[in-house]
C-alpha cells in the first residue's frame, strides 16, 4: 500500500488488489466521516452516501491526471464500508474514470492537514477546495436560530430554499444550525408554504370503474386539423364509436350522439363529457329527455374523464398514421375509413379489462372483466395518513398556464372537518375542509390537494384596518360689516 500526501490535505492511496481497496477505501472514508462530525458537517446517510463521494472524494486516473468526484457507476453490496460508517448494510462504492476505466487510487480528505515533503510527485487537484470560515460562530437555543435565520432569509434577501440556506449559514460561520433545523424552520414561513411546489405530480382523481355494461359512458370531441369528431366509449367494456362531424355546434353533436344511442343494443344510464359549450343545457336536456344523466367532469382536470381521454390518444394515433402513409390529410378520415378503424380497436384485448370490447360486452365475461378492472386500479401506493380532523391545511392552486415562478398553495388556511375512509380498494382517503368562519367549503380533497401547516402556524395574516381620520372642516371666516357709504 503506497500513501501520499498533497498540500490541501488530500491522502492519495494506490491499492494494491481489489480486496484491499475496498478495505482501504473503508477506513479512510470512516475517518472522513469522524472527521466531519467534530467539524460540524451534515453526517451523510443512505440516499446521501453517493453525494458524499462526488462531493469529497478526488482520484487519479491512469493518465496522470487529477479528477473531482469519481463517476460512481454502480452501488452494490458490501458489508466493509457500511460497517464501518454506521449506515446500513446493502451499499458499497465502485469507482470508473471518464473513459470507463478503473482509477489507479482515491483522494481521501484527512481529519490533518499533514504536511510532509520528499513524497513522490503527486499530480494537483484542479479545482481549488474551498475553505471553511477561519472564525466559527456556535449557535445554541431555538431563539437564537431563529433570529440568525429569519436575518438571512428575510433581512439579507435570500429567500432560497433548504439546502442554499443551509450553505449560507455555513458560508457566514455559524455552527449548531442543522439540515433538519432548516427544514423545519421553513415549514413555518408563510411565504416558503404557498411558492414551494409539490413534491409529486398529482396521483389522479378516483378512478371510473362501472360494474356493467353502460352503466356509465364517456364522450369527448377529437380536433384533427380543425376537422373533429365525435368519440364515444362505454367505460366498463371499453366499447367505442367515433363519428365525424361538420362542426363542433351543439346540434350538429346532439345529431351524431342520436345515431350512436340508436346504433347499441341498451340505452347507457349516464353520460361523461367534459365542460365544453357543445356539451352545455341544451345537450343535457337532449339526455335528459331519453332518460339518461348527464355528469360534468372536473375543470382543468382531464383526468377525470382519463379513459375516453386515453381513447382518443389511441386513435388520433392511427388517424395520423393513415394519413402520413397514404400522403393525404383530414379528407381521407371518411366515415367508413372510422367504422373500419374502431372496429379494429374493439377486436383488439384490453390490458385493463383482459378481454376485446366486444368480448367484455358478453353476459359470461362480465364478472370476470369487474374483477380485472378492479384488480388493475387499485390504489398501488398507500396515500400518507398524517392529516387529522382540526389540522389547519393549505389548498392547492390551480392555473391554467403553469409558469416557473407562482404560487401553489391558497393564502387562506383552512380546517379539515371531516375524513372520509375509503372502503374500494380503487378509492382514496376524501378530505372535507371548513374556513376558519366555519363554513363548509364545496366538494372534497385528495391528499395531494392539500398541503398540511405546521402546528402553531395557522394564523391569518389579517391586515390592520386603518382608520383614515375625518378632514378638518375649515372654520368660517368673518366676513367684514359693509361700510356705509358717505352722505
Amino acid at each position: 500500500m503506497t500513501k501520499y500526501i498533497s498540500k490541501h490535505g488530500w491522502e492519495y492511496v494506490k491499492p494494491t488488489n481489489a480486496e484491499t481497496q475496498n478495505d482501504q477505501l473503508s477506513k479512510n472514508i470512516k475517518n472522513t466521516v469522524q472527521s466531519w462530525k467534530t467539524d460540524g458537517y451534515r453526517r451523510y446517510r443512505g440516499k446521501d452516501f453517493k453525494s458524499l463521494l462526488h462531493k469529497h472524494v478526488r482520484y487519479i486516473t491512469k493518465d496522470g491526471k487529477a479528477r473531482k468526484g469519481g463517476y460512481v457507476m454502480s452501488v452494490k453490496a458490501n458489508y466493509l464500508i457500511l460497517q464501518n460508517l454506521g449506515i446500513k448494510r446493502g451499499w458499497s462504492v465502485q469507482f470508473k474514470d471518464v473513459e470507463g476505466k478503473d482509477p489507479v487510487g482515491f483522494y481521501v480528505k484527512t481529519s490533518k492537514v499533514l504536511q510532509q515533503k520528499g513524497q513522490a510527485n503527486v499530480p494537483q487537484v484542479e479545482e481549488e477546495i474551498p475553505q471553511e470560515p477561519d472564525e466559527k460562530e456556535k449557535v445554541t437555543g431555538d431563539t437564537q436560530k431563529d433570529e440568525l435565520l429569519h436575518k438571512i432569509y428575510y433581512d439579507d434577501k435570500n429567500m432560497v430554499g433548504r439546502d442554499k440556506l443551509y450553505q449560507l449559514v455555513r458560508q457566514k460561520g455559524y455552527m449548531g444550525i442543522s439540515y433538519s433545523y432548516i427544514n423545519k424552520w421553513l415549514k413555518k414561513q408563510n411565504t416558503h408554504q404557498i411558492m414551494t411546489p409539490a413534491k409529486k405530480k398529482d396521483s389522479g382523481v378516483q378512478a371510473i370503474v362501472a360494474k356493467a355494461p353502460w352503466n356509465i359512458v364517456a364522450i369527448d370531441l377529437i380536433e384533427i386539423q380543425k376537422v373533429f369528431f365525435l368519440s364515444f366509449i362505454d367505460i366498463f367494456s371499453r366499447y367505442a364509436q367515433v363519428r365525424r362531424l361538420k362542426n363542433k355546434t351543439q346540434k350538429e353533436v346532439m345529431g351524431n350522439m342520436k345515431m350512436i344511442l340508436d346504433s347499441i343494443e341498451q340505452k347507457p344510464k349516464a353520460v361523461l363529457s367534459d365542460n365544453g359549450t357543445e356539451f352545455g343545457p341544451g345537450f343535457t336536456k337532449f339526455l335528459k329527455n331519453r332518460d339518461i344523466k348527464h355528469i360534468h367532469s372536473m375543470h382543468y382536470t382531464p383526468t377525470s374523464n382519463s379513459i375516453v381521454e386515453r381513447f382518443n390518444g389511441t386513435i388520433k394515433s392511427l388517424f395520423k398514421k393513415y394519413m402520413r402513409e397514404n400522403k393525404g390529410g383530414v379528407e381521407l378520415l371518411t366515415q367508413n375509413l372510422l367504422k373500419t378503424t374502431v372496429d379494429n380497436y374493439n377486436n383488439q384485448k384490453h390490458r385493463t379489462i383482459g378481454f376485446t370490447p366486444k368480448d367484455a360486452l358478453k353476459e359470461e365475461n362480465h364478472e370476470k372483466v369487474l374483477q380485472n378492472t378492479i384488480k388493475n386500479n387499485r390504489v398501488k401506493q398507500k396515500e400518507p395518513d398524517d392529516v387529522k380532523v382540526g389540522d389547519h391545511v393549505r389548498m392547492k392552486e390551480y392555473e391554467k398556464a403553469v409558469g416557473k415562478a407562482r404560487q401553489y398553495w391558497t393564502d387562506e388556511v383552512f380546517i379539515v372537518d371531516k375524513i372520509t375512509k375509503p372502503k374500494k380498494p380503487y378509492a382514496r382517503i376524501k378530505y372535507h375542509l371548513k374556513d376558519q368562519q366555519g363554513e363548509k367549503i364545496k366538494g372534497v380533497m385528495n391528499r395531494d390537494q392539500i398541503k398540511l401547516v405546521p402546528q402553531g402556524d395557522h394564523q391569518q395574516e389579517i391586515p390592520e384596518e386603518i382608520t383614515v381620520p375625518p378632514e378638518p372642516v375649515p372654520e368660517p371666516v368673518p366676513v367684514p360689516e359693509p361700510v356705509p357709504a358717505p352722505v
